[in-house]
């Protein structure tokens, strides 16, 4: 059922399917295979068998569903929606169904009603079924519309808030009379829904402003509080409305954020109209004085807007919620004004009373003071009562275990168990905090029985829970101190033990791999002492070879060199001898050399790399000084210390060798160059000569020098690279990284 008095609100649906049968009655069966639907139409109806698609209102008709009012199209899988022929609409209550998509489609609408409101940008019409706002553009109308007329409004659907008409033609038909107004739930006066609906809402104007075109006005009704903004409405009729139970009527608008969202509790009315049921009091105290007791006695004059006089203490404050004491009752109550009552207060309070909580309450309360006094005596609340609601909003003593406690910037909670019961205490922490409670103490505790949920005081039901409101730090009082060997203290202790236990262990694995680990690095130590030891042997035994090498082979070769050079010279000598004895003074010159270099290889003393450079400076020099080859240097001076074993020297030396004797005895060269440099740890020898490179070197070419030299040097981690210019000499690189 719905809003009107039709069986049910339209809804817009668009269905597809076969027609099943037709008559010539505008009706047709529409069947697919989830089942079949009765469709009305004004149009022509389709063959049977024909697949179509129906656009219209899903409503009931003697209690099966039709779809009224509905266009048709043949189904294409290229054809949009768009492309239907979309249906008049007649009524309000259809447009107001639409959703925010459907409404921007633009349907066409035509409908009859009575304006009755003016609000900015447009007007509401209402028919009826509903009421819908609808705006005017430039030529639509000779005229404005006024509140009571009747008019024939045609246009097409948008959606502002809700759906709305963007009018085509506007036609005055006459006077008209205004409906009666709606008479709201709390729910859809905050929710939204009845926008644009003419309203009535009945309540008590608790706060009264004037404010330029709107006036604001705070309706407080049995439900709860709205802001009203009123437009259309005389200031002058809002004087003396304060405190006046009153009935207002007018066109609803809620409140909207910038998103169009609703502002709950916040309504704009148009087109107000005020009527005073009851005015303000002249002395709101001058009404009788009742007792918290007597409120559910019968009395013929009780509702939510009927103002109640009760005298009592206060016996406490939270968030703006007083708890009084009237005897061993209690009641809870709000103040219209901000007031600053003190605990032990004692004050008659008037206004609007609250049944339906656990305790009673009034609401808008104004409030006199009569006096002071010491609190009442308190009750001690038994163990089987703890959920009894009768205890709400009264001074009870308990005794509890404290399980836990917490605090923040406002106040201290704590948690607590009584029999099977749990319950929380909360103290302000302006009050002072109870910092010498531990969990498992046994307090004895005086506060406010705060009761939540359930039946309470009014019902026979039991409350749900309750929550202890302390007034100071005095009202938790230690019974006994929890004992120190609890469960949680052996947990503690055992945990600390096994934590020990296991601390050891990992020390002992720890020391176990640490004296592994010294054990290996003492083996390797070890190691590498005797390594050194051998290789200072070794060293030894070089120096000692390349001493004997030198000293005794050396001695011989060069005293037959000279001995075979006298004898050559001699001119008593047959010549033939002396030809043979000229060679054995060359052979022995090239053995004292190839000696030379052997005991340099071999001695210890000069594996480094600036004996390397050194070494190779003089020979290249020795080389070239008996020929036309002008040789030049470019060796770094800050060559590093680094140790080369006899292979590396050994192999270099050759290496570098073969290259100056490939370019003494082949390139024709004039200069040559000999570079030695160090760039990031990697050791680069360049030969370049100036000379005819190997095109004219053919024997040089396809021999083995240059193989063997590529060898040498791969055999030791590095490479040779010959780059051979034609007419321009050629290069020797020789590269050997150090990692």
């Amino acid at each position: 059922s719905g809003k009107n008095s039709t069986n049910t609100i339209p809804v817009m649906v668009h269905i597809s399917g076969i027609v099943y049968s037709n008559s010539t009655e505008p009706f047709l069966i529409l069947k697919d295979k989830t089942g079949e639907i009765c469709v009305k139409t004004m149009q022509a109806i389709p063959q049977t068998g024909e697949e179509v698609e129906a656009l219209g209102w899903l409503t009931q008709a003697d209690g099966d569903w039709v779809v009224a009012d509905a266009s048709f199209k043949k189904c294409t899988s290229k054809t949009s929606d768009n492309s239907t022929t979309l249906p008049m609409i007649t009524q309000a209550i259809q447009a107001k169904n639409l959703i925010r998509s459907e409404a921007k489609r633009g349907y066409p609408i035509k409908i009859h009603g009575v304006i009755t409101a003016r609000i900015v940008g447009g007007f509401t019409i209402q028919d009826p079924t509903w009421s819908i706002f609808f705006k005017l553009n430039d030529g639509s109308s000779p005229r404005l519309p006024k509140i009571g007329e009747y008019w024939e409004i045609t246009g097409k659907t948008t959606n502002i808030f809700a759906p709305s008409i963007l009018v085509d033609d506007a036609v005055y038909l006459g006077k008209g009379v205004l409906p009666e107004p709606v008479q709201p739930s709390w729910d859809e006066v905050i929710n939204g829904s009845l926008d644009t609906q003419y309203i009535e809402l009945q309540g008590v104007a608790t706060m009264v402003r004037t404010n330029g075109q709107a006036n604001n006005l705070v309706l407080f009704t049995r439900a709860g509080k709205i802001m009203l903004e009123l437009y259309d409405l005389d200031p002058q009729m809002l004087k003396g409305l304060e405190d006046a139970v009153i009935r207002i009527r007018g066109v609803i608008s809620p409140t909207r954020n910038e998103f169009q969202q609703v502002v709950v509790a916040n309504l704009r009315l148009f087109n107000t109209s005020i009527n005073v049921e009851e005015p303000a009091p002249a002395d709101p105290f001058a009404i009788p004085v009742k007792r918290v007791s007597d409120l559910l006695f019968f009395d013929p004059h009780a509702n939510a807007l009927h103002r109640i006089q009760i005298a009592g203490q206060v016996v406490c404050s939270r968030d703006g919620v007083y708890f009084l004491m009237d005897g061993d009752y209690g009641l809870r109550f709000q103040t219209k004004l901000q007031e600053e009552l003190q605990i032990g207060d004692l004050v008659k309070i008037v206004g609007f009373p609250d049944l339906s909580g656990s305790a009673p309450a009034l609401r808008e309360c104004l409030v006199q003071r009569t006096g002071r006094t010491a609190l009442p005596k308190v009750r001690q609340l038994p163990g089987e009562a703890l959920l009894d609601g009768r205890f709400d909003a009264t001074l009870v003593r308990i005794q509890a275990t404290l399980v836990d406690s917490s605090a923040n910037s406002i106040e201290q909670m704590f948690e607590l168990q009584a029999g099977n019961r749990g319950f929380t205490a909360r103290l302000e922490k302006n009050d002072g905090l109870a910092t010498d409670v531990l969990p498992g103490s046994r307090l004895d505790m005086v506060g406010v029985y705060a009761g939540q949920g359930g039946g309470g005081w009014a019902s026979s039901r039991d409350i749900d829970s309750f929550e202890l409101l302390l007034n100071s730090a005095s009202d938790v009082r230690v019974l006994a101190r929890p004992s120190w060997w609890t469960v949680q203290h052996a947990l503690t202790v055992l945990g600390g033990m096994a934590f020990v236990i296991l601390a050891a262990f990992v020390w002992i694995i720890g020391l176990r791999r640490q004296v592994e680990e010294r054990t290996k690095r003492l083996a390797v130590e070890i190691q590498r002492r005797e390594q050194i030891e051998h290789q200072r042997a070794l060293e030894a035994e070089r120096a000692r070879i390349a001493q004997d090498l030198h000293d005794d082979l050396g001695a011989t070769l060069t005293q037959i060199r000279f001995l075979s050079a006298i004898e050559s010279a001699d001119s008593l000598v047959p010549q033939p001898t002396r030809e043979r004895l000229s060679q054995v003074s060359e052979k022995s010159r090239q053995m004292v050399t190839t000696l030379d270099e052997i005991v340099w290889a071999v001695n210890p003393a000069n594996d480094s790399m600036r004996s390397l450079a050194h070494y190779l400076r003089h020979m290249a020099a020795d080389y070239f000084r008996a020929t036309t080859i002008n040789c030049r240097f470019d060796v770094d001076k800050s060559l590093p210390l680094l140790s080369l074993n006899s292979e590396v020297r050994h192999n270099l030396f050759v290496t570098v060798r073969e290259a100056l004797n490939n370019s003494a005895k082949h390139s024709h060269a004039t200069e040559l160059w000999l570079r030695i440099h160090w760039r990031e740890n990697i050791l680069r020898i360049i030969i370049e000569d100036n000379g005819c490179g190997f095109a004219s070197q053919p024997a040089l070419a396809g021999g083995n020098g240059l193989a063997n030299m590529r060898q040498r040097m791969e055999k030791i981690g590095g490479s040779f690279v010959c780059d051979p210019r034609p007419n321009s000499g050629t290069i020797y690189r020789l590269i050997l990284p150090f990692v």
